[in-house]
C-alpha cells in the first residue's frame, strides 16, 4: 500500500512538470547591440530598451537564419538613398519592425503587418551587431499614365543622436 502511494505521488508529479505553460516564450540568448538609443520616427517615439529588444531579435534571426512575416525580416537593407549612419555601423545594413507594445513575429501565417517604423543594424559578428538607424515608411499615390498604385518610400530617417548630421524629411 505504501509502495503504490509513492507511485502515485511521482506518477502525478511527473504528470506536472510536463504540463505546458500558456504563453509561449522567446528563446533569445542576450546579444551585445552597440549604439542603441531612444528614437523618434516620425512622431511615433521609441525607448532605448524597445530599440535594443528589436536589435536583438533581429541579430539574433540573422545568426540563426531564419526570417519572418511575408517581407521576410530581417532582410537586406541596402541603402539606395546613402543615408550616413553611426561610425561604429558598417555594411552589411538589415531592416527590422519595431513596435511601442510588442516584438515583430511574423504572426500566424506570415500575416502580421511590419509596420511603418524599422531599425537598421549592420557590423554584424557573430551574434552581436551595432545599431545604425531609424526609419519611418508611408503609403504614397503614385499615378503612371492614369494608372494609380501605392507604394511604401522612405519618408525620414529619425534619430536623436548628435553624431548624424542628415536628420532630414524626404
Amino acid at each position: 500500500m505504501l509502495a503504490l502511494r509513492y507511485f502515485m505521488l511521482l506518477a502525478f508529479s511527473a504528470l506536472t512538470g510536463a504540463i505546458p505553460t500558456l504563453y509561449e516564450t522567446p528563446n533569445l540568448p542576450k546579444r551585445t547591440i552597440s549604439g542603441a538609443a531612444a528614437a523618434d520616427c516620425d512622431g511615433t517615439q521609441f525607448t532605448s530598451d524597445e530599440v535594443q529588444i528589436a536589435a536583438q531579435v533581429a541579430a539574433s534571426r540573422i545568426n540563426n537564419h531564419t526570417q519572418v512575416g511575408r517581407s521576410k525580416y530581417p532582410h537586406q537593407f541596402n541603402n539606395m538613398e546613402g543615408f550616413d549612419f553611426l561610425p561604429d555601423c558598417t555594411a552589411p545594413f538589415f531592416e527590422f519592425p519595431i513596435f511601442n507594445d510588442k516584438i515583430y513575429t511574423g504572426g500566424k501565417n506570415n500575416n502580421e503587418k511590419p509596420g511603418a517604423d524599422r531599425v537598421i543594424i549592420g557590423s554584424l559578428k557573430g551574434a552581436d551587431a551595432a545599431f545604425c538607424e531609424f526609419f519611418a515608411m508611408k503609403k504614397v499615390r503614385i499615378s503612371l499614365k492614369g494608372l494609380y498604385f501605392a507604394q511604401f518610400r522612405i519618408v525620414g530617417v529619425f534619430l536623436m543622436s548628435p553624431y548624424i548630421t542628415n536628420k532630414v524629411k524626404i
